[in-house]
């Protein structure tokens, strides 16, 4: 029964009321309540990894077996078109509102004074935070650019990538890890398969009471946002921006609804209660990990093989993560008219490029470091980051959930094609013997 109602969306919905309570009428909690929700926070994190990393070593195998024949060419040609799609359409709903997103003189001024390391000091804690991954501070070894990500796509050593939480890195390693164990004697890759399942499944049973506290998160997290007022002064200004944003995420969860329900002819009200879990934690912990964790168990409830989802939407939603990639765009496109800089054809190419190879570098690093990281796609369009480090945050914090949630929702709707074809496959293999 409390499990029940831990879940129910009216208690998430009361959370968030009371959160906007807190935070603009009890300031002084909510420090307070800010340690519990990073600590509440770590302890999901911290379940999420191993979980992706069981996952991936148990299934990539499968992968290559006959019975998912043509799924990998599949599945990257479908992921490609998704990323084109949605960044042609995001460009162009931009450049149509140019003079809606273009920010006017009092906005300008008050991102230059923020973004002035000099005025920096006493803004918030993200701003003064931003000081030691500001450009300024960044040394040529350590910056940030396209070369220096693909050079480290691949893991010198495994343990200083899960040290430093280098997600590429450690994907990489454990599809390349799981692959080679499916080629090997199953005498020998059977036991340490049975490992690995092992782990997932105690790691699993925590996580599950772990979730039981969500609506407190939601809570915490709420009041947290609204209690700096600098913040929200920020929000404001920016609020053209944001609605842009949210419209251009809502179509795409919405677009991906029709794939899905139509791939797996589940109803409204049924679709509805198998995804309830994945919003929940997008909406609590904005979390991308914990978001695939989550969606990986309850894929027989969404009518998508387990094996599937589980081989394909870790690797597919931390390589294509759609959510992201509209977030860093649209920062991108904010930079570029702000500037004045014109967006042309190589210009859309670099911003698309930029913006998938950044969104992949930031998996599961903090908001501020993400943030640092902007040049990756900024540098190559010759655009200041500064002022853009500032927009990510702000934009970060009120849209990092619906983001998230977006962001493995899309590419759930990319396997529930794949698991179509395959279902199809299948039948007429059935038909023929």
């Amino acid at each position: 029964m409390t499990k029940k109602i831990l879940s129910s969306p009216i208690t998430i919905l009361i959370s968030m009321i009371l959160g906007v309570f807190v935070g603009l009428y009890f300031k002084n909690i909510v420090p307070f309540l800010t340690t519990i929700d990073n600590i509440y926070l770590s302890l999901l994190t911290m379940t999420s990894l191993p979980i992706m990393i069981c996952a991936i070593t148990i299934n990539i195998g499968k992968l290559f077996s006959q019975k998912f024949k043509g799924a990998i060419g599949l599945l990257l040609l479908l992921s490609l078109a998704m990323i084109i799609l949605v960044s042609s359409l995001e460009i162009i709903t931009c450049s149509k509102l140019k003079n809606i997103i273009k920010p006017d003189d009092t906005t300008a001024v008050t991102l230059i004074k923020i973004s002035d390391r000099k005025n920096n000091t006493n803004i918030t804690e993200h701003f003064d935070e931003l000081q030691l991954y500001s450009p300024n501070n960044i040394s040529n070894e350590e910056e940030y650019s396209l070369q220096s990500f693909l050079l480290n796509i691949v893991p010198n050593n495994i343990f200083n990538s899960i040290a430093n939480d280098h997600i590429i890195q450690i994907v990489v390693f454990f599809i390349i890890f799981g692959v080679m164990l499916s080629l090997i004697d199953p005498n020998l890759s059977r036991p340490i398969i049975n490992a690995f399942e092992g782990v997932y499944k105690a790691i699993y049973d925590f996580l599950n009471i772990i979730l039981l506290f969500l609506p407190f998160s939601v809570f915490m997290t709420t009041a947290r946002i609204l209690e700096d007022s600098e913040t929200v002064k920020l929000f404001s200004l920016l609020i053209n921006l944001m609605i842009i944003i949210f419209v251009l995420l809502f179509i795409i969860i919405i677009f991906s609804y029709f794939i899905i329900s139509r791939s797996t002819k589940q109803s409204f009200k049924e679709h509805s209660r198998a995804i309830k879990r994945t919003l929940f934690v997008a909406i609590g912990s904005g979390s991308r990990i914990a978001t695939i964790t989550v969606t990986m168990e309850d894929a027989p409830k969404l009518k998508i093989d387990k094996n599937i989802i589980e081989s394909i939407l870790p690797i597919n939603t931390l390589l294509f993560p759609v959510g992201t990639i509209v977030q860093s765009l649209i920062i991108a496109i904010y930079a570029s008219i702000m500037y004045d800089s014109n967006i042309n054809i190589n210009n859309i190419i670099i911003m698309i490029l930029g913006a998938l190879f950044y969104s992949i570098s930031i998996s599961n690093v903090t908001s501020v470091v993400a943030a640092s990281m902007l040049g990756i796609m900024l540098t190559p369009l010759g655009l200041p980051i500064d002022i853009c480090i500032i927009i990510w945050i702000i934009m970060d914090m009120f849209c990092e959930e619906i983001e998230t949630f977006c962001g493995v929702y899309a590419n759930l709707a990319v396997i529930s094609l794949i698991n179509k074809k395959l279902k199809n496959k299948v039948s007429k293999q059935d038909l023929i013997n």
